[in-house]
């Protein structure tokens, strides 16, 4: 299931994730799973019909990425692949990054990176354009939330509970 927190100008969109192999390197070669996390750009829509006409809600432009995995065979909470990607390259993100605190602590790490939307942006090499004050504040108090949901999404993929297509498209 896609889940998506939705806000003025960015949108946070959660789902799990399982992949049987994995070529990006030594430390994180073969099969993985976990609860993937993408901070997108909502892009601006002009008006179409009346007030009263339902409008189109785009979030497509990729800036930011946290892959909270473990390797298929290693225990839940080892959290041996969680990585982020501090930015896309057009919709590709950028090479894995890795975190002592993300490993040891992945979801108040996730909460911590969601609550400073402004830094999150300088990182990704988004430019300001109102972003930062349409949606910081918001972003920040729903963190907590987002976090919680996406431990919860982690816990569901490792009880079997939830099982995807592998390497579904993250649509």
């Amino acid at each position: 299931m896609l889940y998506g927190y939705i806000f003025e100008r960015v949108g946070v969109l959660l789902r799990d994730m399982h992949f049987e192999n994995t070529s990006a390197g030594a430390k994180d070669e073969g099969p993985e799973r976990g609860v993937r996390l993408e901070l997108r750009i909502r892009e601006r829509q002009d008006w179409q019909g009346t007030e009263f006409a339902a409008q189109r809600v785009v979030i497509d432009r990729p800036v930011w990425r946290a892959d909270i995995f473990v390797a298929v065979g290693s225990p839940p909470e080892s959290f041996d692949r969680a990585h982020y990607h501090s930015r896309f390259e057009g919709t590709e993100p950028v090479r894995r990054e890795w975190s002592d605190r993300l490993t040891a602590s992945p979801f108040e790490w996730l909460r911590d990176e969601l609550s400073d939307l402004a830094g999150l942006l300088d990182r990704a090499g988004v430019a300001d354009d109102g972003i930062r004050d349409a949606d910081a504040a918001e972003l920040r108090r729903a963190a907590p939330e987002i976090a919680e949901k996406a431990r919860a999404v982690f816990d569901e993929v490792h009880r079997g509970e939830l099982v995807s297509e592998v390497n579904r498209p993250f649509v």
